[in-house]
């Protein structure tokens, strides 16, 4: 396997734009505010990426909590960080993930491309133990057609495998999934939610017991029961812990007819 470095990350990341010192200068203390405020609430680790000089621009305190280095540490090493603490392997499949983001969002209609969001799986090292996790990113300025900047999004991940690579349209509610083996992306539709089913959600989130959900629902335990075991056919997951993971970190459930 050939070794994955910093050079891999940042020649796939294509940009001729030039941007001026004051460009910068005008948006980089009223993004700080919001982003910090952001990071604070959601609890992720949040980042802005400059493609056009192939380095962090902003890194939320709270992203040491993930990465297990101080803010400053990340903005400084920038990719490097990555090439020192994620699995050759998983190094592997970002580089290439970068390549195919890249060729996807040049691919889509110019008017669409702030619609898109792209989310994954890797492994980290922190301190000696590979921590899972999800990364999130949706173009954040675009100049000249071009991707300047984008917002990333750092969290837990629910999932045993890296990968699970998602495109993500916030306007059509569709998503894109990439497949490894056939190098392919496959346009696939949410599973629609009844009212029932968004309801029993609801309160599954408010820590009510099958009794309590019941007696709101006007139903019988047994029928919030079996409730329960349908509705996680129907979104193919295995526990409610999941369907709430996805709920609260995308808005939606990902899963796909």
């Amino acid at each position: 396997m050939d070794i994955i470095n910093t050079k891999d990350f940042v020649t796939t990341s294509k940009t001729d734009l030039e941007i001026a010192d004051e460009d910068y200068l005008q948006l980089r203390q009223p993004f700080e505010s919001i982003l910090d405020s952001a990071a604070q609430l959601s609890g992720a680790g949040v980042y802005i990426f400059d493609h056009s000089k192939h380095k962090f621009l902003y890194v939320s305190p709270n992203i040491s909590q993930w990465y297990g280095v101080d803010a400053d540490v990340v903005m400084e090493k920038g990719y490097d960080l990555y090439v020192e603490h994620v699995p050759q392997d998983d190094l592997a499949m970002l580089k290439k993930i970068n390549i195919i983001g890249f060729e996807k969002f040049e691919s889509l209609p110019e008017e669409e491309r702030r619609r898109y969001s792209i989310s994954y799986n890797f492994r980290f090292n922190v301190n000696g133990k590979l921590r899972m996790i999800n990364h999130r990113s949706t173009p954040l300025v675009i100049k000249d057609n071009q991707l300047w900047l984008a917002l990333c999004y750092v969290s837990m991940s629910i999932s045993k495998e890296p990968g699970n690579v998602i495109l993500r349209n916030t306007i059509e509610k569709t998503y894109s999934e990439y497949n490894f083996v056939t190098h392919r992306w496959k346009t696939k539709k949410p599973s629609s939610l009844t009212e029932k089913d968004k309801e029993l959600i609801y309160l599954i989130a408010q820590g009510m017991t099958n009794e309590g959900i019941a007696e709101k629902m006007h139903k019988s335990p047994e029928t919030i029961k079996s409730y329960r075991r349908d509705l996680l056919g129907k979104l193919g997951m295995h526990n409610f812990i999941n369907v709430l993971y996805y709920h609260i970190s995308y808005g939606m459930f990902q899963e796909y007819e």
